[in-house]
């Protein structure tokens, strides 16, 4: 077969297929066969039907559409900056694909960090809790704040910071 390279590593044989664009051999795809014939058949099935996702429930991918988003991810990889409506762009094919729900943009209103929005709810001053409590007419004082943030918030922003960056929509 043209194009498809297979190789053995621990006792399974491997398959990689070349694009024919670009001449890239993109990652090695396990065939989950110790036969050679047999990997060569599994391989032979997904020339003709489409590669198997990783998502048993999902449906198989053409090889044509592998070799693209290949392409494409090597693009947005090799790309030096990537301006906020190429991303947004990027964004709305995925969630109309139905692959994420939805996602945001750094340095918008939607993309505030978990802990900063902890800090910011929590905070009398600046809280859109306590503003919506005032602008219906009803009361809450600074020191209830202080006593619902205590150490749990601190302790919560710790184990946050400690985990890595949580996002949050607004």
């Amino acid at each position: 077969m043209r194009g498809v390279s297979l190789h053995l590593r621990n006792d399974v044989f491997y398959v990689q297929f070349r694009d024919p664009q670009t001449g890239k051999r993109l990652s090695a795809r396990s065939t989950g066969k110790k036969n050679r014939d047999e990997a060569l058949m599994a391989v032979s099935g997904w020339l003709r039907d489409g590669i198997p996702t990783q998502a048993a429930d999902k449906p198989k991918m053409p090889i044509a559409d592998v070799f693209e988003l290949s392409r494409v991810t090597d693009s947005l990889r090799r790309a030096t900056t990537i301006p906020a409506d190429a991303v947004q762009k990027i964004i709305d094919i995925l969630v109309e694909k139905g692959c994420i729900a939805s996602a945001s943009l750094l340095n918008t209103p939607g993309s505030e960090l978990f802990n900063d929005f902890l800090m910011r709810f929590w905070d009398y001053d600046t809280s859109p809790y306590v503003q919506e409590k005032v602008a219906h007419g009803q009361m809450i004082g600074r020191s209830t704040l202080q006593q619902v943030t205590g150490s749990s918030e601190q302790a919560l922003v710790a184990s946050l910071r400690r985990q890595g960056t949580v996002r949050v929509d607004s």
